[in-house]
């Protein structure tokens, strides 16, 4: 790009026309000030690339020290149905404690609040869309 501008400096030192000439020379800033303002938004791109690869590291072995090799298990705190998509049976609710891992079964989809009978801990009780058939 940047040696297109230069060959477009060159063909307008060569325009005789005072008034194109001075029109191309507006264009041409414009030009450059677009480049140069692309030039630095790559730049920020990159580094905002470098801090968001050092912070996916970063978080990845927060992750492993806290959960293990495994990592997060993202459905901690939600109901869960155990059984394949075609089981034929009920849907079971059940959620897991969040202190001691005991999986605590839910007579509704209606409990917001739950306590843990082995630790006693109580729970908030979310609800993925998709975990719950209307």
């Amino acid at each position: 790009m940047e040696e297109k501008l230069d060959k477009l400096v060159e063909l307008i030192a060569g325009v005789k026309d005072e008034k194109a000439k001075e029109a191309l020379s507006v264009i041409l800033d414009v030009l450059n000030d677009t480049f140069t303002e692309i030039e630095d938004i790559n730049d920020d791109l990159d580094s905002i690339d470098e801090a968001f690869q050092l912070f996916d590291e970063d978080l990845a072995a927060v992750e492993e020290a806290v959960f293990g090799e495994g990592g997060h298990d993202h459905d901690h705190d939600h109901h869960h149905h155990h059984h394949g998509d075609d089981c034929d049976c009920e849907e079971e609710l059940e959620v897991a404690c969040p202190n001691c891992g005991v999986l605590i079964p839910l007579e509704s989809a209606d409990i917001e609040r739950i306590e843990c009978p082995n630790c006693k801990v109580m729970i908030s009780v979310e609800y993925d869309e998709d975990d719950i058939d209307e």
